[in-house]
């Protein structure tokens, strides 16, 4: 399109396996630059007492899927899964006013923000008989965010420089594995269990002292057990089951349906 482009492909490899990838990413083609030209001709025409801005206002995205599917044999599928995508956004501006108004300022205001997640997974399928079928998965992913902002110039005679900066990830790394046993035809018994480890750190910065740090370290462990029960012809559905949670930051045990 006039603002992004997308590709993807699949490809047999053999007789047992597929690699698929997809990937898209914005660009500044001609409709993107008339777009934020005009936005830089509108505002610098001058405004309150002459002012003007110039800015330099931008951003793009991209993201990248990818999977690998392997069927062995007519009972077990694995696959492997990885995901990448990134967002950036620059609102930077640099507003000044004559120097014979009110003596006059000129600043450069940087104002810069990232964020994304990378992803990866591997699961394993299996259809152990005509009743058993379970998804075992590992998977790990890591979210960031990070935002650069700050003030350079002079108003009058008076110099001004502040810069503040933030900087907050997350990171997962979990193991799962649910089994659906079919008990008859009206009904199915699942159950299963997970454990995650979470890694949380946040930091604000304000010219060169640190405001706020945190970091924050958590395992989960749960596990569940739930008859899924059909009944009148498939129009009602009955779902018992419960779920067990442990929490190693409060050391307890919290029960839940």
């Amino acid at each position: 399109s006039l603002l992004s482009i997308n590709l993807s492909a699949e490809i047999p490899i053999g007789k047992k396996s597929t690699f698929l990838v997809a990937a898209r990413k914005s660009w500044k083609s001609p409709i993107y630059k008339k777009i934020f030209n005009q936005y830089n001709e509108v505002h610098s025409t001058g405004g309150f007492g002459g002012q003007s801005q110039n800015s330099s206002v931008a951003s793009f995205f991209y993201d990248l899927n990818a999977k690998y599917t392997y069927r062995p044999n007519d009972k077990d599928i694995l696959s492997l899964s990885l995901y990448n995508g990134q967002d950036n956004m620059d609102n930077s501006l640099k507003p000044k006013t004559p120097e014979g108004f009110g003596g006059g300022f000129a600043l450069e205001i940087t104002d810069k923000t990232n964020w994304g997640n990378t992803g990866a997974s591997l699961k394993w399928s299996r259809q152990w008989n005509d009743r058993l079928y379970s998804n075992t998965l590992l998977s790990t992913s890591n979210y960031f965010s990070t935002r650069d902002r700050g003030t350079d110039g002079s108003v009058g005679e008076n110099n001004i420089s502040n810069t503040t900066n933030e900087a907050n990830n997350l990171s997962d790394l979990s193991l799962r594995s649910d089994h659906e046993w079919k008990w008859d035809a009206h009904q199915r018994i699942e159950f299963g269990g997970q454990a995650t480890h979470n890694d949380i750190d946040y930091r604000y910065d304000q010219n060169d002292s640190t405001i706020l740090a945190r970091s924050s370290r958590g395992n989960i462990i749960a596990l569940y057990l739930q008859d899924r029960i059909n009944l009148a012809k498939g129009r009602l559905m009955l779902l018992p089951g419960l779920r067990s949670t442990y929490y190693d930051v409060t050391g307890q045990w919290y029960q839940e349906p």
